[in-house]
C-alpha cells in the first residue's frame, strides 16, 4: 500500500499503519512490525488474518519529533487522513475506553483502556485541526484531556487491587512482580510467597525477597549475592550452598532453617531474629551480627572479621568457629555489647578477636584457640572449661580465662 501522502515524521506514518483497514479481512493493527522509515518501507502481518502488509513512503526524517499526542505541528492538519477518517478512529477508540477509569479490574486492561484513550486523543487534536471552527470537538478534545489525566491518576489505584496481576510464571517474573509490589506501598498482588517449591542451580537476576514468605521451601547452589531480605520471613526452608554474599537481612526472622554450607561474606543480619537451623560451615567474613540468635549450629562457621554489636547468641553451638581478626580496619573483628548465653565455644578460634561489653554466661569454653583482645568489659560467668564440656573437673575457671586473655597480671 502506498502511503496517501508524504509522512511528516515517524508518528505520522506509524499512526497511519495502525488504523489502515486490511484488503483482506478489514482489520487493523500489525503483528511482527518491521519499520525501516529511513528507506520508506514498513512491513508486517496483519493482525487479525495474518496476510503479509507492506507500506511505501518517502523516506522519513527519524529526528523530527511532533508535539505530544499530535502527528505535527499544531495548526497543521494531517494529510494522511481526512475529517471522516480522523473522527471514525476517534469513535472505534473511545468505544474501547471506560469512563471511570477505577473500574478495570486488572492492570492489563487498564493499560490497554489507556492506550485506546491516546490513539483517540491524537485522532481528536488532529479533527480540530481539519475544523478549526467547530466547538463542539474543541470541547471534546478538552474532555479528552481531562479523562486522560484522570487514567494516569488511577493507575496506582487499579495497580493495588487484589487479582489486578496475572500470575508470575518463572521464577524471574515473580521476583519482577514482588518487587513492584513493594514499590507500590506492599498493596495488592504480586508478593512474593514461596511454601513447598525447589529450585536448584539458578542464577536469578532480580533477589529483592523484601517482605516475602519463604515456607518449606529448598534453595540449593541458588546465586542470591546482594539480595535483599528486609523483613522478610523464612520458616523450615533450606538455603543450601547459597551464594548470599552481601547481602541484608535487615529485621528478618529466621525459623528452623538450613543455611549450610552458604556464603555470607559481606552479609549483613541486623536485627534479626533467628531460631533454631543448621548453619555449619559457613562463610560469613566480615558480615555484621545484631539481633536474636537462638539455638543455632554454626559449628565451623567461618565468621572472620566479623562485627558482633548489639546481638545475643543463646544455646548456640559455636564449636571451631573462625572469630580471628585478620584485618586491621577498626570496623572489623570486634564483639561489642553482645552475650553469649549458655553456647558451645570449645576450640573456636579467636586470636585478635576484640571485646568490648561481652558477656559470656554458663558457656562451655574449653580448648578455646588464641587470644582475644580485650577492648572494655568482659563478664564470664559460670564458664565451664572441662574437657568434655560436662561440668566435670575444672568446670569453673572464669578468673583464670580472664586473666589469660588480658595478658601478665590480669585478673
Amino acid at each position: 500500500m502506498e502511503l496517501p501522502s508524504r509522512p511528516r515524521n515517524t508518528s505520522e506514518a506509524r499512526f497511519f499503519v495502525q488504523h489502515a483497514p486490511c484488503e483482506r479481512c478489514g482489520g487493523t493493527g500489525l503483528a511482527d512490525e518491521r519499520p525501516a522509515y529511513a528507506e520508506g518501507r514498513y512491513t508486517g502481518r496483519c493482525a487479525g488474518c495474518g496476510e503479509p502488509r507492506v507500506f511505501s513512503f518517502p523516506p522519513v526524517d527519524r529526528s523530527i519529533t511532533p508535539p505530544l499526542f499530535h502527528l505535527g505541528p499544531p495548526g497543521e492538519p494531517t494529510r494522511l487522513f481526512d475529517a471522516a477518517q480522523l473522527r471514525a478512529i476517534a469513535d472505534r477508540r473511545l468505544a474501547e475506553v471506560a469512563p471511570d477509569p477505577t473500574t478495570h479490574a486488572t492492570l492489563e486492561s487498564f493499560r490497554r483502556g489507556r492506550y485506546h484513550l491516546e490513539r483517540a486523543r491524537v485522532a481528536l487534536n488532529e479533527l480540530a485541526k481539519h475544523r478549526p471552527d467547530d466547538a463542539a470537538v474543541a470541547a471534546e478534545v478538552a474532555r479528552i484531556a481531562q479523562l486522560h489525566a484522570a487514567y494516569q491518576a488511577a493507575e496506582a489505584v487499579v495497580d493495588a487491587k487484589p487479582g489486578a496481576h496475572p500470575p508470575a510464571r518463572s521464577l524471574d517474573d515473580r521476583f519482577s512482580a514482588h518487587r513492584h509490589w513493594v514499590k507500590r506501598g506492599r498493596v495488592g498482588d504480586g508478593r512474593l510467597e514461596l511454601r513447598g517449591e525447589q529450585r536448584f542451580d539458578l542464577q536469578a537476576t532480580t533477589k529483592s525477597f523484601v517482605a516475602a514468605v519463604v515456607e518449606d521451601t529448598v534453595l540449593e547452589r541458588v546465586n542470591l549475592s546482594f539480595g535483599d531480605f528486609t523483613e522478610a520471613v523464612l520458616r523450615r526452608s533450606k538455603l543450601v550452598a547459597c551464594d548470599l554474599g552481601t547481602t541484608r537481612f535487615e529485621r528478618a526472622t529466621l525459623e528452623h532453617c538450613d543455611l549450610r554450607s552458604s556464603r555470607l561474606s559481606m552479609a549483613e543480619l541486623t536485627n534479626v531474629t533467628a531460631a533454631g537451623g543448621d548453619w555449619r560451615g559457613i562463610v560469613a567474613g566480615r558480615s555484621t551480627w545484631r539481633g536474636r540468635f537462638v539455638e543455632l549450629d554454626l559449628r565451623d562457621a567461618g565468621l572472620r572479621d566479623s562485627k558482633l554489636e548489639e546481638a545475643s547468641f543463646e544455646r548456640c553451638d559455636l564449636r571451631g568457629v573462625d572469630l580471628r581478626r585478620r584485618d586491621d580496619l577498626p570496623a572489623l573483628g570486634i564483639a561489642a555489647r553482645t552475650r553469649f548465653v549458655e553456647c558451645a565455644l570449645r576450640g573456636a578460634k579467636v586470636e585478635g578477636w576484640r571485646l568490648d561489653g561481652v558477656v559470656f554466661e554458663r558457656c562451655r569454653m574449653h580448648g578455646i584457640e588464641g587470644t582475644p583482645v580485650v577492648e572494655g568489659e568482659v563478664q564470664v560467668a559460670d564458664a565451664d572449661l572441662s574437657e568434655a564440656g560436662d561440668g566435670g573437673a575444672d568446670a569453673v575457671g572464669r578468673a583464670r580465662l580472664v586473666a589469660a586473655w588480658r595478658g601478665p597480671g590480669g585478673a
